[in-house]
């Protein structure tokens, strides 16, 4: 569908799982050997390497943990276009950080590629804007500082409650 929006595009698809096979299934009877690749896991390196080749990040899976991944591309400045569930609410801020896309309208996921592709200068503003969220919310200090006040409030609340 993105090519008869006169988006061209190339996707990585990093990782594995039990699905790969059903993956490189749909590839092939799509014929969609040319625009996508499986690269399966990386080393951190390699993988490094892919999110400073990349134009944008897509996280579209259902459900999430935390997705480190998310907060990874981020820290790369780039644009994340992601499913609009909990955990990508909580990293990913609709148009500013990147785009939040409803999975039952695969229409939005083209719209919002085909935005980012004519609009390079967004996508800039986005990723950078990501960045600077990841290095503010998410780098080991600000982490520790919420550990330690989770603990103090747990302290307040039960002061038998031993760290």
């Amino acid at each position: 569908q993105a090519r008869r929006r006169g988006i061209k595009c190339f996707l990585s698809i990093i990782g594995d799982g039990p699905e790969r096979d059903v993956v490189n299934a749909t590839i092939l009877e799509e014929n969609m050997v040319e625009v996508v690749s499986l690269k399966g896991w990386l080393g951190k390196d390699e993988l490094l390497q892919q999110y400073q080749q990349a134009d944008c990040y897509l996280n579209l899976s259902s459900y999430e943990g935390m997705p480190n991944t998310v907060l990874e591309a981020m820290a790369c400045a780039l644009p994340v276009i992601a499913s609009d569930i909990p955990p990508h609410r909580r990293l990913v801020e609709h148009q500013v950080t990147g785009y939040l896309v409803d999975l039952d309208r695969p229409e939005s996921l083209i719209d919002q590629l085909a935005e980012l592709a004519t609009d390079r200068r967004r996508g800039r503003v986005m990723g950078e804007a990501g960045r600077q969220a990841v290095l503010t919310s998410y780098c080991w200090k600000a982490v520790a500082k919420s550990y330690i006040a989770l603990f103090v409030q747990r302290q307040q609340r039960s002061p038998d409650y031993v760290v």
